[in-house]
């Protein structure tokens, strides 16, 4: 299921990023080694499970709406 989200914040140096959804929870997301995504971008992703338990972002992509 595709959710939208506000990338909140970037840490360039440990390649995380953090989505806001409309939920108002924090989502973690790996950076790809292309420098797309910035604080404020508004953006689609899919959301999956980490193995402790937490929400993960994935296939995150601009949100062309």
């Amino acid at each position: 299921m595709l959710r939208h989200g506000t990338i909140q914040s970037i840490d360039s140096v440990s390649k995380i990023g953090v989505i806001v959804d409309a939920n108002l929870q924090d989502i973690e997301f790996i950076l790809p080694d292309e420098p797309k995504f910035h604080p404020g971008m508004k953006v689609v992703f899919v959301i999956t499970y980490s193995p402790s338990g937490g929400l993960i972002a994935s296939e995150v992509t601009k949100d062309e709406a």
